[in-house]
């Protein structure tokens, strides 16, 4: 429909470019403001993430994100999707930018410090930028679950009636979890971050594929 586009399109750049604009006047931590930092600030909840710190989990969230934004590519292992190879690319590609672009409105308006500020252990060069104002949302979660909606509920369209479709929901959202947990073990996001990012991307994830979705009297006419 090129109505829905033009509106997801038109969404997306001014979204788009009011987190570039919000993302100009943002500035790095100061190192008072590092050392004025206090975890007994941070709900209860949420103080554990302030204990991580690991490199080696954030290259591996990394690796889980780029297989996760693959995975809709499994769909043209079947016919019936093949034939709509464009209309699905198109239709995923603006799940991805609106999560993107959206997600960085959040990071840029909440200006969130990250978890591993916090940590002692960390060096205090690698505290000192913007990117350490950026925890809520998680984008790599965010990404990830947009990714695992989408697939799982395209996957749902096409066969509503095999029992795979649970599979596939429950293999794509628990590789979507794990992109989530490994953000947390690197100390780059708080737990609320991570939960916030999976519910909200989620449901764009869900909500892009169903407005794409023929409806029933569409089906009939044609």
């Amino acid at each position: 429909d090129r109505n829905k586009d033009i509106i997801l399109t038109s969404s997306i750049i001014g979204i788009s470019g009011t987190a570039y604009i919000f993302d100009k006047k943002n500035k790095s931590l100061t190192e008072e403001e590092v050392f004025n930092l206090n975890k007994e600030n941070i709900s209860r909840f949420d103080q554990k993430a302030t204990t991580n710190y690991s490199e080696r989990a954030a290259k591996w969230s990394d690796a889980g994100l780029l297989l996760s934004l693959s995975s809709p590519a499994l769909l043209m292992c079947f016919s019936a999707a093949r034939k709509d190879a464009l209309d699905l690319g198109v239709i995923g590609s603006q799940n991805l930018f609106f999560t993107a672009a959206s997600t960085m409105l959040i990071k840029n308006t909440t200006k969130r410090i990250r978890p591993y500020v916090y940590n002692p252990d960390v060096p205090l060069e690698k505290k000192l930028n913007k990117d350490s104002r950026q925890s809520f949302i998680s984008g790599h979660t965010s990404l990830a679950f947009a990714s695992a909606s989408f697939l799982s509920t395209s996957y749902s369209h096409y066969f509503p009636e095999s029992n795979s479709k649970y599979l596939v929901w429950g293999a794509s959202m628990g590789l979507a979890s794990t992109v989530g947990f490994l953000r947390y073990k690197a100390g780059k996001h708080f737990p609320t971050d991570i939960i916030g990012g999976a519910i909200v991307r989620s449901f764009i994830g869900w909500g892009v594929s169903e407005l794409h979705k023929k409806s029933d009297n569409h089906e009939n006419k044609n």
